[in-house]
């Protein structure tokens, strides 16, 4: 049986917990790729996504500072991704937010 390490692993995070509002977003990278031009284009996408993400909570956060005390809404965001098949041929996983 051959191994290989998983391609998937996780780079940058970010995390808060402001008042009401929290983040968790992990930002998938992959590596070791035989074709690194998919590489890299699908770790830009990721990173791409995960910096819409955080400057959508960082917006949202700042609206949410210049409400009255009371009226602060609770809001939670993450960004995280799951290894559903990993073998020494493939490596097979999601990503999601919410």
């Amino acid at each position: 049986m051959r191994y290989k390490k998983s391609p998937l692993k996780n780079g940058k995070e970010f995390t808060d917990n402001t008042e009401n509002y929290s983040a968790a977003i992990n930002t998938p990278e992959i590596t070791g790729l035989a074709d690194e031009a998919a590489q890299k284009k699908l770790n830009e996408e990721f990173s791409n996504h995960a910096a819409e993400l955080i400057k959508q909570y960082e917006q949202s956060l700042e609206e949410m500072k210049k409400l009255p005390e009371g009226d602060k809404p609770h809001f939670s965001i993450e960004y995280k991704n799951e290894v559903l098949y990993d073998n020494a041929d493939r490596t097979v996983f999601r990503t999601y937010d919410f």
